[in-house]
């Protein structure tokens, strides 16, 4: 299998939006909600994180085997735009050393209200820009969008305090801010 490109971000950060015009190109396939894939050997826990110390040969062969298999073509290239591969990017690069990450990044004030009514309601976009001038209820708000929420504001400090340590570790992820 190429290596692959995961399109991460928040939940209506743009992450979808990105995949889809890497994808326009044929050598690109988008696989749409492979979280199965990504779940395997997971178990019951509190959050959706995971750690590089996961990764076993055994697991790194079967998520590759899985990804390659969802793949219509074998030369193209896997792309998939899920958001938790945000909690996740130090066992995707144990797993796949040469995989691309494109981290998406949309101002928070654009994206939480996004979060919010685009999973409570479906209806037309008149109607959603109407209501979204009410208040915000924040029960509505699944933990995904919490979880990345708090790790987004809680990474603002350390983001600028470790620019100069980021280029001296050796790791071939890539990450790519992107702010709408």
């Amino acid at each position: 299998m190429l290596p692959p490109i995961l399109v991460t971000g928040t939940p209506r950060s743009g992450k979808s939006v990105i995949a889809r015009l890497i994808t326009r190109e044929q050598d690109f396939q988008l696989v749409r909600e492979p979280l199965m894939i990504w779940d395997m050997d997971l178990g019951a826990r509190d959050d959706d994180r995971r750690g590089a110390l996961e990764v076993t040969a055994s697991l790194c062969d079967r998520i590759t085997n899985a990804c390659s298999a969802l793949l219509e073509h074998q030369e193209q290239t896997y792309v998939d735009d899920l958001s938790y591969h945000a909690l996740r990017i130090p066992f995707i690069h144990a797993l796949m050393p040469d995989a691309k990450i494109i981290h998406v990044v949309r101002e928070p004030e654009y994206a939480i209200p996004e979060m919010l009514y685009g999973w409570t309601y479906r209806d037309t976009i008149g109607k959603a820009i109407t209501r979204r001038r009410k208040s915000i209820r924040l029960q509505g708000l699944p933990r995904m969008a919490l979880v990345c929420s708090k790790l987004y504001f809680q990474s603002l400090p350390r983001q600028q305090e470790n620019v100069g340590a980021q280029s001296t570790q050796p790791c071939s992820v890539h990450l790519f801010p992107l702010v709408c």
